[in-house]
């Protein structure tokens, strides 16, 4: 895997147009305005939160496909510069990798973070009614690997094209951190923060969807099914 260069990432990747910067600032604002509302009401609503959850998502990565040739030339290469063996390989590691440092702050939060078990819990409150198998099947094949198309393959590249590297990852870290507000969950805004801050990270040193999906996708079926922490 190639040395990551800032200097390199800032420029927009192959396929996207010249001189016309994507259009970040309304990806952002669409982004916002559909995921706002959707923390905020949790699993209300006849959708429920993960129905909620896909078909927004789908409107973003549609409407990113529609309107952002960049972003088709990312989804049709989605391995990037690696081989498709090692980014899938480096998302499985990727994944535990983040599973570890959240194994390590679920015992921190306890201690630091008042009221740290009750946001637990309501984190988990999620799954409440909706069968395991349902839920699996979602994080793994669509809510997961859509969060990468749009935080990273979307809303990040596209403002680094406008702002370069390190702004725009600071930008998409604080804004996929913010649309948790509504929750009022202290723990999840953190969670959130952290998150944003490895795969934003892991999009700038590697460039490629493939292994940013299988990491996210993993790393949700871990936490959420497999080995949660509550």
């Amino acid at each position: 895997m190639s040395r990551f260069s800032t200097k390199a990432s800032s420029r927009p990747p192959k396929g996207e147009p010249k001189n016309r910067p994507p259009p970040s600032l309304g990806t952002a604002f669409f982004a916002a305005l559909l995921f706002a509302p959707h923390f905020y009401f949790g699993a209300a609503g006849p959708l429920g939160f993960w129905g909620r959850m896909s078909v927004i998502l789908l409107l973003l990565t549609g409407g990113l496909w529609w309107t952002d040739p960049g972003f088709r030339g990312v989804v049709r290469r989605p391995c990037g510069p690696l081989a498709p063996p090692r980014a899938l390989g480096g998302g499985l590691i990727a994944a535990a990798m983040l599973y570890g440092v959240f194994f390590a702050g679920r015992r921190l939060a306890a201690w630091v973070l008042p009221g740290a078990e009750s946001d637990l819990s309501a984190v988990y409150a999620f799954k409440h009614g909706v069968p395991p198998l349902r839920i699996a099947v979602l994080l793994l094949f669509w809510i997961g690997p859509g969060e990468e198309w749009f935080w990273r393959a979307g809303l990040q590249r596209q403002l680094s094209a406008r702002w370069g590297a390190a702004p725009a990852l600071w930008v998409t870290i604080a804004l996929y951190a913010a649309v948790h507000v509504g929750t009022g969950n202290v723990l999840l805004l953190l969670a959130a923060a952290v998150c944003g801050l490895f795969w934003g990270w892991l999009w700038l040193r590697y460039r490629s969807l493939a292994l940013n999906a299988v990491s996210h996708a993993v790393w949700d079926a871990l936490v959420f099914l497999v080995f949660p922490f509550a």
